[in-house]
């Protein structure tokens, strides 16, 4: 009876989830499920003393050795995710700084653009920004994510510039294959050359798209006086050559 029970909760926490993507967050409740089923086949033989501690007790000392290793190894792999995902998140502070801190550099500034934002600084970007900032606000848009949770020079976008309005991103495996890119693109999993979107404040063109797979776009900034466009760099975030970044034209010489 017991096993059913935690055979189900397995099964009633995961239909919700079944059609999405899998993300290791979904197991957290079926996994309690899972404890109460391998818990159910722990039993007290007959020949264990009515008054000894349950189950310690009930398992011999080769199985209690088994136990000592399996939960060794159990803590050895948390511990690994535990610093794994806490170097994630000092990664992350780090770029919602760095963004919080160029918008601060340009107070005309009305909107930010990031291109190659590292995945672990993607959710609940603009709100961490605009907490960093103390409440001053930015329309915030993600031309493209890093494939890994942090930085890594090797997946980073070709990006070529037109200034000063314009940018083309490139990318030869492609963009949209990590399961936070599909969750932030929606739906929508097959592209055209050609196509055009219109998010506010610029226009996406798509450049290149065999197969539907999205590999090159170009973005047009509608008000690039008022726009920064960030880019992801072995110094962290920089201001691209568009927008507030592009350089200033030179002024002509008036005429003798």
């Amino acid at each position: 009876m017991i096993a059913a029970w935690g055979l189900g909760w397995i099964v009633l926490t995961l239909l919700p989830v079944a059609m999405l993507p899998l993300g290791e967050h979904f197991l957290y409740l079926p996994s309690l499920g899972y404890c109460i089923l391998v818990g159910s086949q722990v039993t007290t033989p007959a020949a264990a003393p009515s008054s000894a501690p349950w189950p310690w007790a009930a398992i011999d000392a080769r199985g209690r050795r088994a136990l000592a290793t399996v939960g060794g190894l159990v803590l050895l792999v948390c511990i690994g995710r535990t610093m794994l995902f806490a170097s994630v998140a000092r990664a992350s502070v780090r770029t919602v700084e760095q963004a919080a801190a160029a918008l601060d550099r340009a107070p005309e500034a009305t909107r930010l653009l990031v291109a190659d934002l590292p995945t672990g600084a993607s959710l609940a970007f603009g709100l961490a920004i605009s907490q960093v900032r103390h409440g001053q606000t930015a329309d915030v848009g993600i031309l493209s994510l890093l494939p890994a949770f942090t930085a890594d020079a090797a997946s980073q976008s070709v990006v070529t510039l037109a200034p000063p309005s314009a940018l083309v991103l490139s990318r030869a495996e492609g963009f949209i294959h990590s399961y936070v890119e599909r969750a932030l693109a929606g739906p929508r999993v097959s592209f055209e050359k050609g196509e055009t979107f219109e998010p506010a404040g610029y226009t996406v063109t798509v450049l290149d798209a065999p197969g539907g797979q999205l590999r090159a776009f170009q973005v047009r900034l509608s008000d690039p006086a008022h726009t920064l466009v960030l880019g992801e760099s072995e110094q962290g975030l920089v201001p691209l050559g568009v927008g507030l970044g592009a350089a200033p034209r030179p002024v002509p010489a008036a005429p003798p």
